[in-house]
């Protein structure tokens, strides 16, 4: 008895206790909201493309200040020759929702056994959407790794910033009630379970 009564105390306070601070974040797969456009001019003999990679289709909670990296876009150069770059990408979630646009800018340049470039990103961006705070960034590339074709692979960090936490509901008096009552019989039954001193005559 003594155990049950403590239990449902135990569910009380839990009830009244503040939610936890975790979100769950599944990407957008549609083409219309996560995508990836380029351009380029090229000086040689040289062709530039960049494409969405695999991205992950499973769930991802995260607890305030951790974060999520996966592939985001894949990049190929192929030929010999020079080229400027221009890079305009949208990361969109399902849940919580909200997109995160990024444009990048950049260059490469390939010979027949060197490769130079780099692309560098406007981000990262912050978005509140249905009480998550969370950052988007872009990898910056610095170098390329001469390859024929040239490829590379930009990932996107997600880190969540913040959560606004939401209280259960205040219990009704009646609950109240309930609960003050059920702290009184724990305290009852803990007395009853005492042991009993017996007087013994002199």
């Amino acid at each position: 008895m003594f155990l049950k009564i403590a239990a449902a105390a135990s569910l009380g306070l839990a009830a009244i206790a503040p939610a936890n601070a975790a979100v769950t974040f599944e990407i957008d797969q549609s083409a219309a909201n996560t995508y990836v456009n380029y351009s380029y001019n090229q000086l040689g003999w040289s062709n530039f493309s960049a494409t969405l990679a695999d991205l992950p289709t499973s769930l991802k909670t995260l607890e305030i200040g951790e974060s999520w990296t996966f592939d985001f876009i894949d990049i190929s150069i192929g030929g010999i020759g020079a080229g400027a770059v221009e890079l305009a990408a949208q990361l969109s979630f399902l849940t919580p929702g909200g997109s995160a646009p990024g444009e990048a800018s950049g260059w490469y340049a390939v010979a027949f056994f060197t490769a130079a470039g780099g692309l560098t990103w406007d981000g990262p961006t912050t978005i509140t959407a249905n009480g998550a705070t969370y950052q988007v960034a872009l990898e910056n590339l610095g170098g390329l790794d001469f390859g024929h074709p040239i490829t590379e692979t930009i990932s996107a960090t997600v880190t969540l910033i913040g959560q606004d936490v939401v209280s259960a509901p205040v219990p009704e008096p009646a609950s109240w009630a309930m609960l003050i009552a059920g702290f009184g019989l724990v305290g009852g039954a803990m007395r009853l379970r005492a042991p009993r001193r017996v007087a013994i005559a002199a």
